[in-house]
């Protein structure tokens, strides 16, 4: 498993989380941002267990009516297609993916 993602409420539950996680010294591997996949802002950090959690929000959700004419789109194993902010991901995972 990569990480587990916990959807919270708003931004401002994110940008919460990330300056208390930071005050309590845990671990921020990747954010805050927002990947261009899903339009969803995120915040990575690491968990005692060394286990990776996100807290995102704002999933882009797909209604009915648009299903047909739904495009699916690409995206490069590059950075910027993990977050059109600029944060870097610093999580085993990605740099294991990013060496294959």
């Amino acid at each position: 498993m990569q990480h587990i993602n916990h959807q919270v409420e708003d931004f401002d539950d994110v940008m919460r989380s990330y300056y208390f996680l930071r005050e309590k010294g845990v671990k921020i591997v990747f954010g805050p941002g927002r990947h261009p996949s899903s339009s969803a802002c995120f915040l990575y950090f690491e968990g005692p267990d060394r286990m990776v959690y996100e807290y995102s929000v704002g999933v882009k959700h797909i209604l009915p009516e648009e299903e047909a004419s739904y495009r699916p789109r690409q995206f490069p194993f590059a950075p910027e297609s993990f977050c059109m902010w600029g944060s870097r991901p610093d999580i085993r995972s990605f740099a294991k993916a990013a060496k294959e």
